[in-house]
């Protein structure tokens, strides 16, 4: 690639973002258009996200401008899901962060959310429904926004994720597994569940689980016997939860029985 008025060029992969002059510079498909007002120009393969200048250099053959910029553009097909630009001025009534600019399609809107994808603001086109983004439980038709980056409205169903109880229509969010990084979903609360702690449990009992779990916790349905580990007298078949040398367990609570 050669910049006007000189001799020598540079070597460049045609890539996307790859610097550029004319679309030969780029690779495969890509094409070359201005990226900055001062003339910057950049190879680009014209996805959801990527930025434009006409719409015949988007694949959605879309290339929307922020209010008030008539040369940098984005490539978005207003569809749940695509980018969106979140600002102007907002509508009475409505907040800055939900405003429908005539970028998003049909009955979605524009909404500011944690993204990973490409998008001026961290913005995405949402109506709400099932499997589109979402901020808020009030962001969803359902009622359910588990918050976490790139965050979707779910049922709440058994297995959808979930970041606290109020994700679930259950009421109960455990771990996945062992592995702490696989994060929580939502659960029956039943017996065998993974659990962290009692609430995570129908029984409000949440037990070390068997070698082979895939869990460290597991819901437990049975109140505990004499000499087993206990949080609270409410474990307890004989409804007493005392102390010894290994910590807190079932007790008779009768005379020279462990206490604390």
């Amino acid at each position: 690639m050669v910049d006007v008025h000189h001799a020598k060029g540079s070597c460049e992969e045609g890539s996307v973002r790859s610097r550029c002059r004319e679309d030969d510079d780029c690779r495969g498909v890509n094409l070359c258009i201005s990226v900055q007002v001062d003339g910057k120009r950049a190879c680009t393969d014209g996805a959801e996200g990527s930025l434009c200048n006409i719409d015949s250099e988007c694949q959605s053959r879309r290339c929307v401008h922020e209010p008030g910029e008539a040369i940098l553009g984005m490539c978005s097909s207003g569809k749940p899901g695509a980018p969106c630009f979140v600002n102007g001025t907002c509508p009475p009534g409505v907040p800055c962060s939900v405003l429908d600019d005539g970028i998003c399609q049909g009955d979605t809107h524009c909404l500011g959310v944690a993204t990973s994808k490409p998008s001026p603001g961290a913005a995405l086109c949402t109506a709400g429904n099932l499997g589109e983004p979402c901020s808020e439980d009030t962001d969803c038709h359902s009622g359910h926004c588990p918050r976490a980056m790139d965050s979707v409205c779910t049922a709440g169903a058994t297995g959808e994720p979930c970041t606290n109880a109020a994700d679930c229509a259950a009421g109960f969010c455990g771990p996945k597994s062992k592995n702490d990084e696989d994060g929580s979903h939502c659960t029956s609360g039943e017996a065998g569940e993974g659990c962290r702690e009692g609430a995570d449990c129908k029984s409000k009992n949440c037990d070390p689980a068997p070698m082979d779990s895939p869990y460290w916790l597991t819901c437990v349905d049975r109140l505990r016997i004499t000499g087993e580990r206990c949080a609270r007298h409410a474990d307890c078949q004989n409804q007493v939860c005392g102390q010894n040398s290994i910590g807190k367990v079932c007790t008779n609570g009768t005379r020279g029985d462990a206490c604390g």
